[in-house]
């Protein structure tokens, strides 16, 4: 039986969060959506590094924005931002809410290396200790 899901989000793609959602709706599961930031390199353009900020606007974004396929799945969902290497960081989610499923997608916006399969995808399809799906 499966009652936790967890997504992993990137800003870029919603397939993933859509998929969880459709899942979690057919099966009675919760979602929880993370988004797990290095701030040092994803931010620096943007935001200061390690800004104070950082934490609560991208919690906001990944709220308003991002999870927005979740509520029209109409699943219960929480979520929340983890300040860690994106691969270790959804992998400590999974495990600390004790998933069920880990949904992640294909690739995100990486270089040459992260065409096929990107390499946090890479990296918690073989460290996760639950099944992992991934999105197209």
């Amino acid at each position: 039986m499966i009652s936790t899901i967890v997504v992993g989000v990137n800003e870029d793609r919603s397939d993933a969060v859509r998929w969880a959602g459709e899942r979690a709706s057919e099966l009675g599961a919760r979602v929880v959506a993370v988004f797990a930031v290095r701030p040092i390199t994803e931010f620096v353009l943007t935001i200061p590094p390690l800004s104070p900020q950082l934490v609560p606007r991208v919690a906001e974004m990944l709220e308003r924005e991002w999870c927005e396929p979740l509520r029209a799945a109409g699943v219960s969902y929480r979520s929340y931002v983890v300040e860690d290497d994106p691969a270790n960081g959804l992998v400590a989610a999974a495990e600390r809410e004790h998933a069920d499923m880990l949904v992640l997608g294909a690739r995100s916006r990486g270089g040459i290396a992260d065409r096929l399969l990107g390499s946090v995808t890479y990296k918690v399809a073989h460290r996760a200790h639950c099944p992992v799906v991934i999105v197209r």
